[in-house]
């Protein structure tokens, strides 16, 4: 019987959680480790492809994949990858995405921001998908007085103002008394509401005493951590209701971050938190070893392959030095920058610190279509070469986007996750 190949998963975001998740299922021995935390709870909870494309938002995102530049690692990893990768997350998290159907298909919806701009993005979780803005809409935007993170007044006017769809809205403010406390942090909300019936009942009441008829209720992402508390919220307020997504950290986002690792914890993959690579062994191209640093001393984990989801700049896998060099701080790889795209500023130096803002920020690792790390072969050459013959690089940290700006996070992600996952499982008849 072949024994199971060991992979190492670098880093606990959407890409890391998703790819240890989904080489678990395939019969693979998987080890995830992540200094802290990774980025999704940071996020609005919403699984994007692409928004934009410079400054045009994309109707349909799918579609627009092949208008993106070569270098762009959506040309590598496929519109078909993406839809599967997306298709298959939606269906281990049902409880978050229910009825998701059609992906690949369905077009991008406007969605509100946490300050009122409004945003183009491709799927919702049930407790936005109310919140998906038409012409015509009116809205009541819900203020909790001992919430200072939710500025329903702004998030009302910046709505009514907007050019991209024609909204009216107004603000509402509440008391809402959770723990006895003057400012109340979200998660102390989505706690407090996931146990505390009679506070759910008191925040329903408000909301339908205030509430006019024809308006939808937007309400800050606070409601439960747990998926059922906002069901069981929205049956006792007589509008239809939605939340908006507050600024990081975001409950939305901590509750796709929850399930996950609720489903890896069930498939019993070896997760290592406070954990930092300080070390590589490598034979002949291939990484044999990768030693992780952690509380009380370091262990040498021998591995068949890696997948590197450490992220970009955000997470300080990728930095820039004093000498505007770029390094990437695990493996040490060539980063690509690709061509300058230029920005728009209100004079000409504006313009050039905005392009080159732009072009660092899309700079990261070079992959080949099985998202293998590349570097130039010769210092004249282009990425033509293996950095090496098992490390597989997914998400943030892939050169030739920038994820920000475009609003493809997750589809990069999820995407490039699938790809790579697909490559290992294709090597296994060659372990011995």
């Amino acid at each position: 019987m072949a024994r199971k190949p060991h992979v190492l998963v670098i880093g606990a975001g959407l890409a890391g959680l998703s790819a240890a998740l989904r080489l678990a299922e395939t019969d693979n021995r998987v080890t995830l480790i992540s200094k802290g935390i990774g980025g999704l709870p940071l996020s609005p909870g919403t699984l994007d492809v692409l928004g934009y494309i410079g400054k045009d938002p994309v109707a349909a995102p799918f579609a627009a994949l092949e208008q993106l530049p070569d270098w762009h690692p959506y040309r590598r990893i496929g519109v078909e990858s993406v839809a599967r990768a997306v298709d298959w997350l939606v269906r281990r998290v049902p409880a978050l995405y229910p009825e998701v159907t059609s992906v690949g298909q369905s077009q991008n919806s406007w969605l509100p921001t946490a300050v009122g701009a409004v945003r183009p993005s491709y799927i919702q979780p049930l407790t936005c998908r109310n919140a998906v803005l038409q012409d015509g809409m009116k809205l009541v935007v819900v203020g909790i007085a001992q919430f200072k993170d939710f500025p329903a007044a702004l998030i009302a006017d910046n709505l009514a103002r907007s050019e991209r769809v024609q909204v009216s809205a107004r603000a509402i403010e509440i008391s809402l008394d959770a723990r006895g406390l003057a400012d109340v942090k979200g998660t102390d909300y989505a706690r407090a509401l996931d146990s505390d019936l009679q506070l759910m009942k008191r925040f329903a009441q408000q909301i339908n005493a205030a509430a006019q008829p024809g308006e939808t209720v937007l309400v800050p992402a606070v409601v439960g951590l747990k998926p059922e508390t906002f069901q069981n919220f929205a049956a006792q307020v007589n509008h239809p209701v939605a939340e908006v997504p507050t600024p990081p950290p975001c409950v939305a986002g901590r509750r796709l971050n929850d399930a996950l690792v609720d489903l890896l914890t069930e498939a019993r993959v070896d997760m290592r938190n406070n954990a930092t690579v300080t070390g590589v062994t490598s034979a002949d191209g291939v990484i044999t070893a990768v030693t992780v640093a952690r509380a009380g001393g370091s262990d040498s984990i021998k591995v068949d392959a890696v997948v590197d989801a450490a992220g970009g700049f955000a997470s300080g896998n990728l930095t820039r030095d004093s000498y505007m060099a770029l390094h990437e701080a695990i493996f040490e790889l060539p980063l690509f920058t690709p061509p300058a795209a230029e920005k728009t500023g209100i004079h000409s130096i504006d313009t050039r610190q905005k392009t080159l803002v732009e072009q660092l920020l899309s700079s990261g690792i070079m992959v080949n279509e099985k998202m293998q790390a590349l570097r130039p072969a010769t210092e004249d050459s282009e990425f033509d070469a293996l950095a090496f013959e098992n490390l597989y690089v997914i998400g943030e940290a892939l050169g030739g986007t920038n994820p920000a700006s475009e609003i493809s996070g997750e589809g990069l992600a999820l995407g490039s996750m699938f790809k790579a996952c697909e490559a290992i499982n294709a090597g296994k008849g060659e372990l011995k």
